[in-house]
């Protein structure tokens, strides 16, 4: 009886630590999205290509914008109260 709850308390312990990753997993499939939407209309609000051949990080720079990544890690850290 005891091998049976101390397995499944490994599998839950597993389960638990699956959900997590997944969950940050998705946070970060979410905000590499949103980074390249936000490069892709800076990019077509300023009128440049991407044959012109501009890094993201140059724009960015140019422009005095923020990487919405970065935003995204400051916003979800302020709110756990790790920011202030």
């Amino acid at each position: 009886m005891y091998i049976f709850a101390s397995l499944k308390s490994r599998i839950v312990a597993v389960m638990v630590v699956l959900v997590y990753w997944s969950f940050l997993l998705l946070m970060f499939v979410v905000a590499m999205a949103l980074q390249r939407a936000a490069m892709r209309l800076i990019r077509w609000m300023c009128g440049i290509k991407l044959k012109d051949r501009f890094l993201n990080k140059e724009l960015r720079e140019r422009l005095g914008v923020y990487d919405i990544a970065l935003l995204l890690q400051q916003n979800r850290l302020r709110w756990y109260g790790h920011v202030l």
